[in-house]
């Protein structure tokens, strides 16, 4: 009986480590910019520190802000950041900052 439940256990785990989530599909390509943008933000305003934080604000203010034509004029909250999943319930998310002339 022991046995069966380690199996079942297991096999969720490893079916749950195998699926992507709608971050983790925000930041591949694949998904339309503006849907991308909508998940990536709900994600970064659900932690305490960035409640209040408003992505089309910032999304219009940073656009403007660089010269480099990588990132100028951009909308696309992956231009700038990225997230990697590096174990079931862990990640790491990067911001890649340009530097302005």
């Amino acid at each position: 009986m022991h046995k069966k439940i380690l199996l079942i256990v297991a096999l969720v785990t490893t079916v749950a480590s195998c699926m992507s989530s709608p971050l983790e599909k925000a930041f591949k390509p694949g998904m339309v910019e503006t849907e991308s943008n909508r998940v990536i933000n709900e994600y970064c305003i659900s932690c305490h520190t960035h409640s209040k934080f408003d992505g089309e604000s910032h999304v219009f203010d940073v656009k403007y802000r660089y010269n480099e034509k990588e990132f100028a004029g951009q909308t696309g909250c992956r231009v700038c950041h990225s997230y990697e999943k590096t174990w079931l319930l862990d990640a790491r998310r990067h911001t890649r900052r340009p530097v302005n002339q």
